[in-house]
């Protein structure tokens, strides 16, 4: 849905200026409305891994890629 797509576009957007908080909030709000996409994963993971929390990154680019 558009809020859906909306929220992954500030995520999106968040991850490009380097506001990883932001962009994990975003893409875990669109994950919780039911959307699921490997980009998804790969992007969260991605933000994961630049916040520090490699634990997180690794669970996320796993299932990016499983």
């Amino acid at each position: 849905n558009l809020l859906s797509q909306s929220t992954l576009n500030d995520g999106n957007n968040a991850l490009i200026n380097d506001r990883y908080a932001e962009s994990i909030a975003a893409y875990e709000k669109v994950i919780e409305e039911g959307k699921h996409s490997a980009d998804l994963y790969a992007n969260l993971g991605l933000a994961y891994y630049q916040s520090g929390d490699q634990a997180k990154a690794v669970l996320y680019t796993k299932k990016h890629c499983c």
